[in-house]
């Protein structure tokens, strides 16, 4: 059905109802793989959505 992880990783984000109103960081690298999707709600800190953006982001040295 799909022709690649991506394609259904995209599908599932944009299909997925729990994830109106949140951001979504797609692929993101963590020890020994990546996971596909990571879901942030922010409601409780004290960011911005941009910022919440930036700061879901690893940055590489």
């Amino acid at each position: 059905m799909f022709d690649s992880e991506m394609e259904l990783v995209n599908f599932f984000v944009d299909n997925y109802s729990s994830f109106e109103g949140k951001i979504i960081v797609k692929e993101m690298p963590i020890r020994f793989g990546n996971i596909d999707v990571i879901s942030i709600k922010n409601i409780n800190l004290p960011f911005t959505d941009k910022q919440t953006i930036i700061l879901s982001k690893p940055q590489i040295h």
